[in-house]
């Protein structure tokens, strides 16, 4: 799995149409835009996974606003920044 590097919103919406269009679930979150290693969200389809990494605010927002949409709960408690 190759992480997939996204600093602008209009990537991650671009991305995000795709992970909901072939079905890719939430897996998990790790840390924040402003820590070293940036903001990293994982979705997962059969085995498959796709991962996202972002140092932009705008984008952070933008996939927990994704998440909150598709029924996560409680994201936001969860992260750093």
């Amino acid at each position: 799995m190759r992480p997939r590097i996204i600093d602008t919103v209009e990537k991650w919406n671009i991305l995000a149409a795709a992970l909901k269009q072939k079905n890719y679930i939430f897996f998990y979150l790790q840390y924040g835009y402003d820590c070293p290693e940036g903001f990293h969200a994982w979705f997962i389809k059969d085995e498959k996974k796709v991962e996202v990494i972002t140092h932009n605010k705008e984008v952070q927002d933008a996939i927990i606003k994704f998440l909150d949409d598709s029924g996560v709960k409680n994201v936001k408690e969860g992260i750093q920044g």
